[in-house]
């Protein structure tokens, strides 16, 4: 599959792979995906971002344990997406 990318940027290969997976998630990313939906119900997902991407927006200090909750989302959500793109590489 064929990927378009921002002209005049130059990645590295491994820039181009996932980042974020352990050895064992690339070897099975649909386990990433079903852990991240056994925790998250859609609206739940979509209450979490909202208030990740309100808080990074607008608030300049955070209680630590919410700063935590919003860093682990965050790295929910990337490694969904990388997950998602092995399966669509795969696919």
């Amino acid at each position: 599959m064929k990927r378009n990318q921002i002209p005049a940027v130059i990645y590295t290969d491994r820039e181009l792979q996932p980042m974020f997976l352990s050895g064992n998630e690339i070897a099975d990313p649909q386990k990433v995906l079903s852990q991240f939906f056994d925790r998250y119900t859609l609206p739940d997902f979509r209450a979490c971002f909202g208030s990740l991407l309100n808080d990074a927006l607008h608030n300049t200090v955070l209680p630590e344990d919410v700063v935590k909750a919003h860093q682990a989302l965050a790295l929910e959500v990337v490694q969904v997406v990388e997950a998602a793109f092995l399966l669509e590489d795969r696919g």
